[in-house]
């Protein structure tokens, strides 16, 4: 509900799509330029997460020495931002997205120059949460939603999947994968 409700703004909708799909920190998707998004690439798009959107390395990266993440798209992900890029970006702003704008900036201000900031979207996703009936939820619960989902579903990828989210195979990743997430993921 939180990326289809259509009660809720399409660039929300949008921007927790790339949480939910891909399992980005916030300041991580916060940070995706429209010309980094590699649409040819096979057998699926692709974006490479070299940065955060405060310009900091990696949170992996922590001796900084340029770490990135290749992280594919889906399918489902990819149609909605299309979608976006066609329709949404031009009506929210005025104007057609180029290469250099953040793919979903900040929508305090037309300043769209601007990366979309961790505690407003922590505002509204709890504002919706409620409002769909859910229990209050955090933006890193997607995070979390993301890496169990998808070990359980095809546990035979799982490291795989633990290089999207985490430059390394480590013991954060094993936080996500345990059954109190899954749990939550039901409510």
């Amino acid at each position: 509900a939180l990326i289809t409700d259509p009660r809720i703004p399409f660039d929300r909708r949008v921007f927790w799509a790339w949480l939910f799909f891909t399992g980005m920190r916030h300041d991580e998707a916060a940070g995706i330029r429209v010309g980094a998004i590699e649409w040819d690439e096979t057998p699926l798009p692709r974006f490479v997460l070299r940065r955060q959107a405060s310009g900091k390395p990696l949170k992996e990266d922590r001796r900084g020495i340029g770490l990135t993440r290749i992280i594919p798209l889906h399918p489902a992900l990819g149609a909605l931002t299309q979608r976006w890029l066609a329709e949404g970006f031009e009506e929210m702003y005025c104007r057609p997205p180029t290469p250099e704008d953040y793919l979903l900036p900040s929508t305090a201000d037309v300043a769209w120059a601007k990366p979309r900031p961790v505690r407003t979207s922590l505002k509204q996703i709890r504002r919706v949460s409620t409002m769909l009936g859910f229990p209050e939820r955090t933006i890193h619960e997607t995070r979390n939603t993301f890496l169990t989902l998808a070990c359980e579903d095809a546990p035979e990828l799982e490291s795989i999947i633990e290089r999207i989210t985490h430059q390394a195979p480590g013991r954060a990743s094993e936080t996500y994968k345990r059954s109190f997430w899954l749990a939550k993921c039901e409510r």
